[in-house]
């Protein structure tokens, strides 16, 4: 009898070990690189203007008060802060042409952040969409960045495109 309570122990033991929790020894930015695999994308459309962009579903909206954005997207924590804005600019020259680029580099106003930001200039209107993050997260937010390479602001209007 004492040997199987004796085992019955050692089993209930064992298995209380094996099956508790262990703390994550990795540091955030391989935590957050590894969720941002499996993160799901909202889509924000803006009301006025039709166009359209996809950004992570933990990004919240912000204000954006200074009149230099139409719609912001921020993400803060950890020390870090990661930003995707919006702007709809007027262009005074007509044109019915579409150009389009893509631009990257650091900024210099905050040392360690970057930018990714895809312009599009088309019937009197430039729209801007512009991600900031820290430049130590390039590979965790590929994800982010592949979005914005593709964006296409018009997806859901019918009228423009």
């Amino acid at each position: 009898m004492k040997k199987i309570l004796l085992a019955l122990v050692i089993f209930i033991t064992a298995c209380f070990a094996i099956n508790t929790p262990r703390k994550d020894e990795r540091n955030f930015k391989d935590i957050f690189k590894e969720e941002m695999n499996y993160a799901e994308f909202k889509t924000y459309i803006d009301p006025d203007m039709g166009c359209s962009f996809q950004y992570p579903s933990f990004f919240s909206q912000e204000s954006c008060d200074d009149g230099t954005c139409c719609v912001r997207f921020g993400y803060h924590t950890n020390d870090i802060n990661m930003v995707l804005e919006l702007k709809i600019l007027y262009v005074r020259a007509s044109t019915d042409v579409f150009k389009e680029s893509i631009s990257s580099g650091n900024l210099n106003s905050y040392a360690g952040y970057c930018y990714h930001s895809h312009n599009i200039v088309y019937r009197h209107r430039r729209y801007v969409l512009t991600f900031f993050y820290p430049q130590d997260y390039k590979h965790a937010v590929t994800r982010i960045i592949r979005n914005l390479n593709v964006w296409k602001p018009f997806k859901y209007c019918k009228k423009i495109f």
